[in-house]
């Protein structure tokens, strides 16, 4: 099942017609929330430590509700908080991973962050799936395709160089966009039949 870079892109602002005002909220509070638990010391850093994973859960969540056009919601960014738990565990193998890949070089690094990339996605379609099953899952649908989504990645370089010139201000935009662009390749990806094999990346061109 073949997808072009532009069709994901196009999909993510079909999507997100009509929602960039609770898009561009969400992604305000989401970003509020992170700045004000960086500057309080210690209970700020125990918050972001143990709090985080569970906001970018809710995060992730509200724009994969946005690719699938279901109802959606600020409260969304909360919905996983009584999972608090197992967000951070999810999110804590997946950071060890990359560490230890880092400790290689930047380049096995980049392909284990990719790798494990879809792991958040699958959990919250599969909110009873196993930390390690979640993460295997996204190893196998992300196989032979890294490349592409690398590229994908890419793509967006120039849109975060003019927010950037923004004083940020273009994130609130910048991220709905990417955010939900990374939720139609999860939907794309988790649909596709899987790939064997080594050395296959373009297996689904995305151009």
């Amino acid at each position: 099942m073949g997808f072009t870079r532009a069709e994901l892109k196009n999909d993510a602002k079909k999507a997100l017609a009509g929602k960039w005002g609770l898009s561009v909220g969400v992604t305000l509070i989401y970003m509020l929330l992170s700045a004000i638990a960086s500057q309080v010391p210690i209970i700020g850093l125990i918050a972001i430590f143990l709090c985080m994973p569970a906001l970018i859960m809710g995060l992730t969540l509200f724009f994969l509700k946005i690719s699938r056009n279901e109802d959606v919601g600020i409260e969304t960014l909360f919905q996983w908080f009584p999972k608090l738990f197992k967000a951070f565990g999810l999110n804590f193998m997946i950071q060890l991973f990359i560490f230890l890949w880092s400790l290689l070089l930047i380049i096995p690094g980049i392909i284990a962050s990719i790798r494990y990339s879809m792991a958040y996605y699958i959990m919250l379609d599969n909110p009873e799936i196993g930390i390690m099953d979640a993460i295997r899952e996204s190893k196998r649908i992300t196989n032979g395709r890294k490349m592409d989504i690398f590229i994908l990645c890419l793509s967006f370089i120039g849109w975060a160089l003019l927010a950037t010139l923004t004083l940020g201000i273009g994130y609130l935009w910048l991220v709905p966009y990417m955010q939900t662009t990374y939720a139609n390749l999860y939907n794309r990806l988790k649909d596709a039949p899987a790939v064997d094999g080594v050395g296959v990346d373009n297996a689904v061109p995305v151009e």
